[in-house]
């Protein structure tokens, strides 16, 4: 689309523009780097890895709608997603501490579940992680240079916990401990996961339910009690009242 047709709104960094499209939808432009450019056009190798980011089929990464030119710049032209940074949001005091380690379970999920696409997002941090009104995380502005090794992320992962336990001191020794102890596995994911699990808790008896079970079980035991000697008495009864019988004599 030409630069006519955005409205803009706001400069959100010296690189990205909050703006309006002709629909009345928020959007993003973002200005590409150079390095992603080749005389001028777009990279070839740079436009495939743009189309495999759009055609991600993820509610939680924002949505990429393509590449523009908006006078003498080449844009990335996303979906705005309205919400706070990841540490704006953990970082809250009126977040428990569950909440948190909640939310950071879910940052781990989700690029768990962006590399299995194939692909690493690249330029990971705070500000790249935004918590919309719903509590949810949503990963925004995947870089477009042709990062693939996962690990680049997973270290980001690492520094934004870090970066959290400073900010939230009753997070210090969860993290901290959490952290280190990914740094030093192979699978830096899948063990600060496991960190940071909650244990399942089974769940307390209403004490008046038991009570009203065994009261349950007491009645019917006796139930049970009951009929099986009203059985034996009705039994014992039929015994004794049988006409007698008589042996057919012998011949």
């Amino acid at each position: 689309m030409p630069a006519s047709d955005y409205t803009n709104l706001r400069e959100l960094s010296s690189k990205s523009l909050l703006a309006r499209d002709p629909s009345g939808r928020m959007i993003v432009l973002k200005t590409l780097p150079s390095d992603c450019l080749l005389e001028s056009q777009l990279n070839p190798n740079i436009a495939d890895r743009l189309r495999r980011v759009r055609e991600i089929a993820m509610t939680d990464v924002a949505n990429l709608r393509g590449v523009a030119r908006v006078e003498d710049r080449i844009v990335l032209v996303w979906d705005f997603v309205d919400g706070v940074s990841f540490d704006a949001y953990a970082s809250d005091p009126q977040r428990t501490s569950d909440e948190a380690i909640r939310l950071v379970r879910e940052l781990i999920h989700t690029v768990e579940h962006f590399h299995a696409t194939g692909l690493a997002h690249g330029a990971l941090h705070s500000g790249n992680v935004v918590v919309d009104s719903l509590g949810q995380i949503k990963l925004i502005d995947v870089s477009p240079l042709l990062f693939l090794d996962p690990l680049r992320d997973e270290r980001a992962v690492l520094e934004m916990c870090r970066h959290l336990a400073n900010l939230r001191h009753d997070l210090d020794d969860t993290l901290d401990s959490a952290v280190i102890a990914a740094s030093e596995s192979s699978s830096p994911m899948q063990t600060l996961s496991a960190k940071l699990s909650v244990p399942r808790t089974v769940p307390r008896a209403n004490p008046s339910r038991v009570r009203i079970r065994r009261r349950s079980l007491i009645v019917a035991l006796i139930v049970l009690l009951l009929g099986a000697g009203a059985a034996i008495g009705i039994d014992r009864f039929v015994r004794r009242n049988q006409p007698a019988t008589l042996t057919p004599p012998r011949k």
